[in-house]
This record gives C-alpha cells, sequence and structure tokens, in this order.
C-alpha cells in the first residue's frame, strides 16, 4: 500500500506509519481484495448460462437493450430457482 503525505511520498520524506501497522494494513487490503475476487468469480460461474447466452445474443444481433436484458436475466432466475426445487 502507497502512502501519501501532503509533500508527496520521496524517499526523504517521514514515514506515516510504523512497519506493523503497513504490513497489518496490506493484511487487510489483501483480505478486501480476495473476498471481492471470490465474489466476482462467483457470481460470473453462477450466471455463466446467462454469460453464454448475452454473448450469443451480442454477436447476432449487436445489441441489447434494457427491456431484452430484463427479460433474459428473469428468465434465467427462474431456471436458476426451478432447479434449485
Amino acid at each position: 500500500m502507497a502512502w501519501e503525505t501532503p509533500n508527496g511520498n520521496g524517499l526523504m520524506q517521514a514515514k506515516v506509519a510504523s512497519e506493523k501497522t503497513e504490513k497489518e494494513l496490506d493484511q487487510q487490503v489483501q483480505v478486501l481484495v480476495d473476498r471481492a475476487y471470490d465474489h466476482c468469480y462467483k457470481t460470473l460461474f453462477d450466471n455463466k448460462a446467462l454469460m453464454d447466452e448475452m454473448t450469443d445474443r451480442l454477436i447476432s444481433e449487436e445489441t441489447i437493450d434494457y427491456d431484452e436484458l430484463t427479460k433474459m436475466r428473469d428468465a434465467h432466475c427462474d431456471k436458476m430457482a426451478a432447479l434449485a426445487a
């Protein structure tokens, strides 16, 4: 993690935090990044069928308007709910 002071963060500037604090912050940032990555990956994985349908539609028609996207999403969610039941 980079620290920025009002005078910049050059080599001649005083440290803003101790090494221990910097290490703790870096670890917490890494936890947040890992959680965000896992959430994004799961979302994409769980909705791969919808993403594939959108890809096919975009290749064939080049656009998807809001109403079409909403219908595609709703149909996908209905399928997922039926599979879970």
